[in-house]
């Protein structure tokens, strides 16, 4: 969930900000949903001249912004490069469903691609942080 957050710059992650799904029948927990309420992200705050994904701020469950650097400080599990290059593949995903709503978000065409180039932007940046901190495993072939 945080390392959504931080790519895509969620200013809105709170203790009443997340999801938690659970069986309809016995109510036992299932899963954590991370993608919740995710509105306020991807520079949605300010206008368009002003966005910039290279750095960025994020609420972290606290009531006040944080660098998104910092939340890299939280980062210490190891990935699989084969998970990065997954989330790559998400990246025309997430450009033609922003297309397929476009109506409904009311965005124009450069938008899109200004939103598309930034999602893909904050992936390689979350990648080379974690290659630097040694948080990278290397896909092997057998």
């Amino acid at each position: 969930m945080l390392m959504l957050d931080y790519i895509m710059l969620n200013e809105d992650r709170h203790l009443n900000n997340f999801g938690i799904i659970r069986n309809v029948d016995t109510l036992k927990w299932v899963d954590v949903c991370p993608i919740f309420d995710t509105g306020r992200s991807n520079n949605c705050n300010v206008t368009e001249k002003y966005w910039d994904f290279n750095v960025g701020e994020v609420k972290c469950f606290t009531n006040y912004l944080i660098s998104s650097e910092e939340l890299l400080d939280l980062f210490t599990i190891s990935l699989q490069e084969k998970s990065f290059e997954r989330l790559k593949e998400l990246v025309q995903v997430y450009n033609q469903l922003l297309k397929e709503n476009q109506s409904y978000i009311q965005l124009f065409d450069i938008q899109i691609e200004k939103l598309t180039e930034g999602f893909s932007r904050r992936i390689d940046i979350l990648y080379q942080k974690l290659m630097e901190k040694n948080l990278i495993k290397k896909s092997t072939s057998r």
